[in-house]
């Protein structure tokens, strides 16, 4: 603190090595912000030496270093006002969302000027801002309104508007309108939301509805979509600003994340329907299906091709205070490919401090084109909490003799190895290590994925704050 100043510094290192293409990438963002009375300013500065070859675009020409967020901000009372660099989002996404994921490499950021200000029971967002494109420019002008009226304690009305203006003859509009209701009592709690929309320029809709019910041990939500022509793009289609609800459970396992359902806001309607039972202090179970088909039926009701389908099941069990396991099995379809995945988990703790976790992981695919194979993940890990953690994973998959023949690749890799060694230097530094060899896979968040390539060499990455 420096007479009323305080500062705030956050910096992310990536580092890694291949030992098979001896390719070397580093890559780093720092942010600072800075407090001053009513006033926050800040800066993030970005630094790739080079850029990794997977998250470039042909033909872009990315920036290698400099300052890519930057920001100053004056709040009093009610009021809050923004120029630079700002994230926005408007009720559940359907008509904004703008963010960023470092770990699937999703940075839509606007630029521009953004007011919120609330009164009593009414509060709003005015927005305008430009998207950077694929070549480091930002051309296209998004503005943009949200309003949101909390009429009595538990009702909530809300609205938005955001439109898109590379040029005035290719304006773009969305609009959309929620309700949703709150009610608790001491032993129960029930939660209602709906989101309609409206894009004018391609007569496209969107609609979402969610309910959710909690008790004493149980749970359920339900959840509904609808989208149609929905997705709000930038004039050259390479920056997304919508990301309405995808309806398609994150899991925490490797393998049930392995090939995962893109959202597809021009062309699907589905639900989510997961419940959870605790029978027992000490047992608890959750199940969950999810079902996404296009439009060709209409509805999700009728003849619609079906794109994605998952029934997913999991029970955990506590023998006793410091052995307990988790038990899940999967089955999705993707068109033409079905996925049986078994998970055993198993976790023990030697005292409030030391434990060990192993983790099974077995997948079957039978997929139409590509004949029958299998997956199987083994992970091994020792934690001394909270200062560091010791994982040994290893895969191991098989060939159809279909693939052998399709790909001509009866050599290919079928075992890879890593080890894994993640340490808190101090309160403010966490280091994490890894070695060996990885299998390519996929990176998700709210049905957007990144493809993480096959790796084989070292990789280095350290989070700071001050």
């Amino acid at each position: 603190m420096f007479g009323g100043l305080t500062t705030s510094l956050a910096n992310h290192m990536e580092y890694s090595f291949s030992t098979e293409t001896n390719d070397e990438i580093l890559e780093n963002w720092l942010d600072a912000d800075f407090y001053f009375d009513n006033f926050t300013a800040g800066l993030r500065m970005e630094l790739y030496q080079p850029k990794d070859p997977s998250l470039q675009f042909p033909g872009t020409d990315p920036v290698e270093e400099g300052i890519t967020f930057r920001y100053f901000e004056y709040h009093h009372d009610n009021i809050q006002a923004r120029v630079g660099n700002y994230y926005a989002m408007f009720g559940r996404g359907m008509t904004l969302r703008t963010y960023e994921d470092r770990d699937i490499r999703v940075d839509n950021n606007l630029e521009g000027v953004k007011f919120d200000v609330s009164y009593d029971r009414l509060s709003a967002t005015f927005l305008s801002g430009r998207p950077e494109g694929p070549s480091d420019q930002r051309t296209d002008l998004i503005h943009g309104a949200d309003l949101n009226l909390n009429l009595l304690d538990g009702v909530a009305f809300g609205g938005s508007y955001v439109s898109n203006s590379p040029n005035l003859r290719q304006k773009a509009e969305i609009t959309s309108g929620r309700t949703q209701l709150s009610l608790s009592q001491e032993t129960w709690m029930l939660d209602l939301y709906g989101e309609y929309g409206k894009k004018t320029n391609s007569k496209g809709t969107g609609a979402y509805f969610s309910t959710s019910f909690t008790t004493a041990g149980f749970g359920l939500s339900c959840e509904y979509k609808y989208y149609h022509n929905f997705f709000f793009l930038s004039d050259d289609h390479f920056v997304t600003y919508n990301n309405p609800p995808a309806l398609i459970r994150e899991h925490s396992y490797t393998l049930l994340n392995r090939h995962p359902y893109l959202l597809n806001a021009d062309d699907e309607a589905g639900i989510q329907i997961e419940a959870t039972f605790s029978p027992t202090p000490k047992t608890s179970l959750l199940a969950n299906y999810s079902l996404t088909k296009d439009h060709e039926g209409k509805t999700i009701l009728g003849e619609g091709n079906t794109l994605y389908e998952e029934i997913y099941g999991e029970i955990e069990h506590h023998f006793s205070d410091d052995f307990f396991t988790i038990g899940a099995l999967g089955l999705s379809k993707q068109r033409q490919d079905t996925y049986i995945t078994p998970v055993f988990e198993f976790t023990y703790s030697l005292d409030p401090v030391n434990s060990f976790r192993f983790v099974f992981q077995h997948q079957h695919t039978d997929s139409e084109l590509l004949g029958e194979f299998d997956n199987q993940i083994y992970s091994l890990e020792y934690a001394h909490s909270p200062k560091y953690t010791l994982s040994l994973v290893g895969e191991w998959t098989n060939t159809s003799d279909l693939q052998e023949k399709l790909q001509n690749r009866p050599d290919e890799k079928n075992l890879w190895l890593f080890g894994k060694f993640d340490i808190n230097i101090s309160p403010n530094h966490d280091l994490s290590v890894m070695y060996g060899s990885r299998q390519a896979g996929f990176l998700c968040a709210g049905g957007v994925c990144r493809l993480e390539p096959e790796f084989e060499g070292i990789e280095v990455k350290l989070f700071s704050r001050l």
